[in-house]
């Protein structure tokens, strides 16, 4: 027996949500995503009794009316031969099970969409055994409780002549008569004095289930026994996870486990044992697995398709949606290229590729300077993609995985990649300057024999253009960036097109257009953009200066081509840019308006 889909509509951040889980299954996502809501939905489906104070808590934040209710709808692929017959459905068909609560606490069960009884609703939960396993489970902070209560829960749970409420009724009973043997010589006093047939034993109030309060669990070495709290807190996990999944073993029900951040206190070598031992609880034919987590080494212990990504979109929850053009180990080698690994994709609130390593320290330093907090207390991951070919690739690899990224470009990008490298050259300007390369290509050394090196072709590829100049019309859909919204959007040579027509329609029209397919387009390149006018030229040259690069101030004639050519060459010295970067900003002569739309854009 299996869950095939879940269906939640109106229950807490869970307005309409749909999920097919495998037997073994990882939920991420960022904080107050709906990770938790999930849970309480799976044990809210299979709670016995509801309270009707407590029912409006679960209704989803964005339902209002009265009538609004939570619906939980689970279907199973069969039912066990126990389930069947508490239902009364036939063995080895689908069958689906929905409980639904109003705000005033009314509910209703069905099966098949057909309302059970509320006796056949609780032959149906006793034959399912939900183990939840919370995120704390060392003992000084009470991390054998919960174990406790599902132990008591499921001994309580059991029928038959050896289960615990049999002993525990014969046990009593004991207590009873044993008492009133002793009682037996009070009679006479009791007639006399208290003026009453008998003195009994009360024993309507005990509760033999307190006694597993005092439960401990101990470890031997040898002769000597000690304490499990003697042991570190990871181990001590380790040992109450296996408990836990014992006991879902030993109860011969449907078993859904449902583990909260079983990754706490556990070292990457414990982890990985823990991940076995958790996907080992699956491989029983009546169990699932459930898991929360915000580690990324150990959702990389997970294949991708039991890996369930969650977003919000203002306080709901929804998922991340996987295209699934790709393998899981495709994607993963892929991504891979640019030091990424999917969960990192999967776990970061956003993703920002940029095109090269100054970049990264561009976007870092406006950020921190723009929001005073670093784009990692933002949860924000910069990556590289080596190149604008490299960022459209990335892109379209995260939108296969459904990860949360923006791509932002130079003003570069929207040029037509195709365009000839040369201007309009008169006739005799041509044929003098197809001479000179002539000459240059002749000294210049291959690399083998047989292959040129790519200085040769470049000058190869200039004398070709020069001896036949191509006819040549700007096209936006040879762009990196037409190139980019054709191969990671998926949009037709029509819609590229138009998309061209806005950008060169002006700022004001394109950036909205473009933010919608997750791009940022600088006016002009990054250099330029960080030091607009003359004034902030003279604080950027004298600052260049200050730090070695320049050796002089330039002449005003010269200043703004070496103080951009100066600022683009400090991409490997990221220091030294930042601490360009910096003066600029606290100088107050930078372009504050667009970094300002960049910032919130990619934040």
């Amino acid at each position: 027996m299996q869950i095939e889909q879940i269906e939640i509509r109106h229950f807490r951040s869970l307005k309409k949500f749909t999920w097919k889980p495998q037997r073994s299954n990882v939920i991420c996502g960022i904080n107050s995503s709906g990770k938790s809501n999930i849970r309480r939905a799976l044990q809210f489906a299979f709670r016995e009794t509801f309270d009707p104070a407590k029912a409006a808590e679960n209704i989803c934040v964005d339902s209002t009316g009265p009538r609004t209710a939570a619906l939980i709808r689970l279907t199973f692929d069969k039912p066990t031969s126990a389930v069947a017959t508490a239902l009364d459905i036939p063995t080895g068909a689908q069958f689906s099970y929905s409980i639904q609560v109003r705000r005033n606490g009314k509910w209703t069960a069905t099966v098949n969409d057909s309302a059970i009884t509320e006796e056949q609703r609780l032959a149906f939960l006793s034959e399912v055994l939900v183990v939840y396993v919370p995120p704390l489970r060392d003992l000084a902070a009470n991390g054998l409780q919960p174990f406790l209560t599902t132990l008591t829960n499921a001994l309580l749970k059991m029928r038959s002549s050896q289960s615990f409420n049999a002993r525990a009724h014969a046990l009593v009973s004991v207590v009873k008569t044993k008492g009133s043997q002793l009682l037996q010589a009070t009679r006479d006093m009791s007639k006399s004095q208290l003026r009453v047939d008998q003195l009994l034993v009360d024993v309507d109030s005990v509760d033999l289930t307190k006694a597993f309060s005092t439960v401990g669990l101990k470890f031997r070495i040898g002769s000597q026994e000690h304490s499990l709290d003697k042991l570190g807190t990871g181990h001590q996990s380790a040992v109450i996870l296996e408990m836990y999944r014992q006991l879902g073993e030993a109860s011969r029900k449907f078993v859904l486990y449902l583990f909260e951040e079983p990754d706490n206190h556990m070292h990457l070598t414990a982890m990985r044992a823990m991940v076995d031992d958790l996907e080992q609880c699956a491989t029983r034919p009546n169990s699932q697995v459930v898991v929360t987590t915000h580690s990324a080494h150990m959702l990389n212990m997970f294949s991708l398709d039991s890996q369930l990504c969650l977003k919000t979109e203002g306080r709901l929850t929804e998922v991340r949606q996987r295209r699934g053009r790709k393998t899981e180990r495709e994607l993963r080698e892929a991504i891979s290229r640019y030091g990424l690994t999917t969960a990192e994709a999967l776990l970061s609130r956003k993703i920002l590729l940029v095109e090269g390593p100054a970049d990264i320290t561009l976007f870092r330093t406006l950020i921190e300077l723009q929001t005073g907090k670093t784009a990692e207390q933002q949860d924000i991951h910069i990556a590289s993609g080596s190149g604008k070919s490299g960022v459209k690739q990335l892109a379209a690899i995260l939108q296969d995985m459904g990860a949360n990224y923006v791509a932002a470009f130079d003003w570069d990008a929207t040029l037509d990649t195709s365009a000839p490298m040369f201007k309009s050259l008169t006739g005799p300007s041509r044929q003098a300057l197809i001479a000179q390369l002539t000459a240059v290509a002749s000294d210049m050394r291959p690399v083998s024999p047989k292959k040129k090196s790519k200085a040769q072709k470049l000058v190869d590829n200039m004398i070709k253009e020069l001896l036949a100049p191509p006819a040549f019309a700007s096209d936006f859909k040879r762009s990196e960036l037409g190139q980019f919204l054709s191969e990671v959007h998926q949009l037709n040579a029509v819609a590229i097109d138009a998309v061209g027509a806005i950008v060169s329609s002006g700022v004001r029209k394109f950036r909205p257009e473009l933010e919608k397919h997750r791009v940022w387009l600088w006016t002009a390149s990054p250099e330029e953009i960080l030091i607009p006018n003359q004034a902030a030229e003279l604080v950027a040259a004298h600052e260049l200066v200050a730090m070695g690069v320049l050796t002089t101030l330039p002449t005003s004639t010269t200043q703004r081509v070496t103080v951009l050519n100066a600022a683009h060459q400090l991409a490997h010295e990221p220091n030294q840019q930042i601490r360009l970067i910096r003066k600029l900003w606290t100088s107050g002569v930078v372009k504050r308006d667009e970094i300002k739309s960049a910032v919130k854009f990619c934040i």
